[in-house]
Parts: structure tokens; C-alpha cells; sequence
């Protein structure tokens, strides 16, 4: 008789899980280099995240668009940073392999280098962090 694996993506007691290898900025670079395209997906929450770094989605986006699709505003202008680091701190704990990106709020990096850190400040932290910030500019 075979070992079923365990519903819901659990394992069965015998069987050790895989060493994950964390995604990081270089292993990106070598993909794209190599030729092999790959896939960033939107998490606001942690059954998502954990959803999708299980699937293999090789990098996690917490967006400021979680403005509109969360918190219900009209426009990804109106959220904070603070409002964002619940949604940053659960799928960056869900996600075990995945490279997580959150999108620093309109606002709150575009007066100086120094605005820029201090507006992630709160984010940094082991395991309640993004692994990279992310910044744009807009018109």
C-alpha cells in the first residue's frame, strides 16, 4: 500500500519535506538570461501566498492596488504603509520559497532618499518584511 499525501497540501508523517532554496534577485537574473520567463502574482493575504508558493509563483507582489481590493477606496492613492504591513507581515510569513515585493505607498518615498527608508522602517523585521520594496515613479 502507497503513502497518500496528506489533503490540502500536508505531508503524511513518513515522508521529510524538500530543503526549500529561497527565490532571490540573482536567481531571477538567471532565469531571464537563460531564456525562461516567470510569473509574479498579487497576495493580499497568507492562504493566498501559501497557495502560490506552493504552486512555484517565483515572486509575491503585496501591491498598492491592495487599496482598492481590500480596504475598498477608489484609487491605490489613499493607503499608507502602515495600513499595508498587516498584508505584508502575513505573506511573508506564508511564503517559504517565494521572493516578496511590496509596493511602498504613492507618497511616501517620492520627497528624498531619506523618506524612502524611513517609510519602510516599519516593515523591517525577520519575517514580517518584504524582501524587496518596491518603488515607481508616477507622473
Amino acid at each position: 500500500m502507497s503513502e497518500q499525501p496528506a489533503p490540502y497540501g500536508g505531508t503524511t508523517a513518513n515522508t521529510t519535506a524538500p530543503s526549500l532554496r529561497r527565490v532571490r534577485i540573482p536567481h531571477l537574473r538567471e532565469m531571464k538570461e537563460g531564456g525562461e520567463k516567470w510569473a509574479m502574482l498579487t497576495a493580499y493575504d497568507m492562504y493566498t501566498a501559501a497557495t502560490f508558493d506552493e504552486g512555484g509563483i517565483p515572486v509575491l507582489l503585496i501591491g498598492d492596488t491592495a487599496s482598492n481590493n481590500v480596504f475598498g477606496n477608489t484609487s491605490s492613492l489613499p493607503v499608507t504603509a502602515d495600513e499595508l504591513l498587516p498584508l505584508v507581515r502575513a505573506v511573508s510569513r506564508a511564503a517559504r520559497r517565494a521572493l516578496v515585493i511590496a509596493d511602498l505607498p504613492f507618497g511616501s518615498y517620492e520627497a528624498s532618499a531619506e523618506q524612502c527608508f524611513h517609510s519602510r522602517g516599519p516593515w523591517h523585521g525577520p519575517r514580517r518584511s518584504p524582501h524587496c520594496p518596491r518603488t515607481r515613479h508616477r507622473p
